[in-house]
């Protein structure tokens, strides 16, 4: 997977392209990627991960979770 690859800008690449999809049954696969690479060792790719969590939010399907729910979600709990 792009996302466990060993080059930053391919992760933040696909980490990019992956959060700019508008489908709401991707949704907790976008969390479980912004969930791993906000604790990336790059700067550049959490740096992406920060630009992809406001994309997250306006998708339709997140509009009608509050924020702090959205935090809560099991994906960002599960262990590595």
């Amino acid at each position: 997977m792009c996302l466990q690859d060993p080059n930053q800008l391919i992760r933040a690449s696909a980490l990019r392209v992956l959060s700019s999809i508008r489908v709401s049954m991707i949704v907790p696969i976008m969390l479980l990627a912004i969930k791993e690479s906000v604790s990336d060792m790059s700067p550049y790719v959490r740096k992406t991960a920060a630009h992809a969590i406001p994309k997250l939010y306006r998708s339709a399907t997140v509009k009608r979770m509050p924020w702090c729910l959205l935090l809560m979600h099991p994906v960002f709990f599960m262990l590595d």
